[in-house]
């Protein structure tokens, strides 16, 4: 009787307990899906509320008995963050919850295996034409997880010129993980192999690596100007280059060979300069290279060019007839030029030659003279002209020649007896009062006795006296010349200014 009495009150026992336990109900595993991989080692538990329920069980272990239990944790929500799981190691997890005293039963176990190591992105593999300066990125979210990446603390980043060994490598970086998917590599080698991976690292472990991938850099710098061969009407041109990232400095070479005999060498920080001042009518050579702290590149392609020989004259045209008894002579600028000779010669071989001087600088970009003296008429005069620095004097340019006009000419049009300019020394204004024989139109200019004008304009003459007033406020004391040109010739007088 007894018996019978214990095995009854064991079965209610039991019942009783079921019934409580069946008041709470038990929540479905809402994600991750069960089997699912590349999960991140901190990959949050979700699985559905339970109405009433004050607190879940959560337990996650590494095998599927759960006797190896790695998290035991109690939570008020129907989710749980993990921390710190392992890399590439399948889990197993389930939930319960919790009503006061009253426990749901557990949900159905699911398991997710956590990543095994980062992908990489770019460069491709084998790439090649990198610079110096290269960016490797990474993917962000691995292939079948839209999840981003996370659970981790830095990613460690290794870089050498030779496949991997086991030895260590030249770059061996822990990059934060922050949420960046890229990291700036700075001054590679150049024209080398680079190989690269990368894995992902927390306090507690460390992932596979990566894929081996490799990129290749440019050995040497790209020329820009001059373009190779050209003809140049400077002395102090500018030599160019592209950047090539990943460079901190260039040296650069200029020379009258190809072998660089003795040649200079130049460091500079940009990708333009002017090159020292160089001779007229020579060939020069020249090529780059880059350096960074760990390299040096190796020598860019020689280019070359050539300096102008002489100055190209212009006006009057070669063989010109009716040219003015006191003409203007025009001619082509080398930039770097400080000075030019001016030689003009009623003989082709220029025995008793006039010669004139005149100084020059960058912002003179037609240079001319305004010859001084009174020509003779109907005659025939040849002239040249060449160009002087502190180095050096270019070859005489081609030799012109012109006629001036004949006796009926300017001096019949301007009754010289009836041109006067007063005052002469001016201040602050002068008159120019002629008489002309005909009508027409006159260009004038008051030019500095280097030739530069510095007032110009226009006027229309009439038959009989004419009368023109010149502004000089604004222009420095000295000596200038009065030039008046018009289809007849040109008048020139000297002005003073007081």
């Amino acid at each position: 009787m007894k018996k019978i009495l214990s095995i009854a009150l064991a079965i209610f026992i039991t019942t009783t307990l079921l019934q409580a336990q069946i008041r709470v109900d038990a929540p479905q595993a809402v994600a991750p899906a069960n089997e699912a991989v590349k999960q991140m080692p901190d990959v949050i538990l979700d699985w559905t509320a339970v109405v009433n329920a004050t607190s879940y069980e959560i337990m996650v272990a590494s095998d599927v008995n759960f006797t190896n239990v790695v998290i035991n944790e109690f939570t008020p929500y129907s989710a749980y963050q993990t921390c710190c799981l392992l890399f590439q190691t399948q889990y197993f997890w389930k939930a319960r919850a919790i009503d006061g005293e009253d426990v749901s039963g557990w949900t159905e176990p699911r398991s997710f295996t956590t990543f095994d190591f980062l992908e990489l992105d770019k460069p491709g593999n084998e790439a090649t034409g990198e610079e110096a300066d290269i960016t490797l990125k990474w993917k962000n979210k691995l292939t079948g997880n839209t999840n981003k990446l996370s659970g981790f603390t830095h990613y460690q980043i290794q870089v050498d010129t030779v496949a991997f060994n086991g030895t260590n490598p030249i770059w061996n970086i822990f990059v934060p993980q922050t949420g960046q998917k890229e990291f700036l590599l700075k001054f590679a080698y150049y024209g080398q192999v680079h190989y690269w991976r990368m894995r992902a690292v927390h306090a507690t472990d460390t992932s596979a690596w990566s894929e081996v991938r490799t990129f290749e850099t440019l050995a040497t710098m790209t020329l820009k100007k001059p373009n190779n061969g050209a003809t140049l009407t400077e002395l102090k041109p500018e030599l160019r280059w592209d950047v090539f990232d990943g460079t901190e400095t260039y040296d650069y070479q200029i020379h009258i060979n190809e072998n660089w005999n003795n040649a200079l060498m130049y460091f500079v920080d940009s990708v333009k300069v002017p090159t020292p001042l160089l001779k007229y009518g020579t060939t020069y050579y020249w090529h780059v290279r880059g350096q960074n702290v760990r390299d040096t590149s190796d020598w860019s392609e020689t280019r070359n060019f050539t300096t102008a020989a002489a100055v190209t004259l212009s006006a009057p045209a070669n063989g010109m007839d009716s040219v003015s008894v006191k003409p203007q002579l025009k001619w082509s600028q080398i930039k770097g030029t400080t000075s030019y000779k001016i030689e003009y010669s009623k003989n082709d071989d220029f025995t008793d030659s006039y010669v004139a001087y005149k100084p020059t600088n960058d912002a003179e970009t037609a240079p001319f003279y305004n010859v001084i003296q009174t020509l003779e008429n109907n005659t025939a005069y040849y002239w040249r002209v060449s160009a002087a620095t502190a180095i050096d004097t270019s070859d005489f340019s081609e030799v012109y020649s012109f006629t001036t006009i004949g006796s009926t000419g300017i001096n019949d049009y301007l009754d010289n007896t009836n041109v006067t300019l007063y005052p002469n020394p001016a201040t602050e204004s002068t008159t120019l009062q002629m008489v002309v024989n005909k009508p027409s139109e006159a260009i004038w200019s008051i030019t500095d006795l280097t030739g530069k004008a510095v007032l110009t304009g226009n006027m229309k003459l009439t038959t009989g006296n004419n009368v023109h007033s010149f502004d000089l406020r604004g222009i420095s004391k000295g000596i200038y010349l009065l030039n008046l040109n018009s289809a007849e010739g040109i008048y020139s007088t000297k002005l003073m200014i007081k």
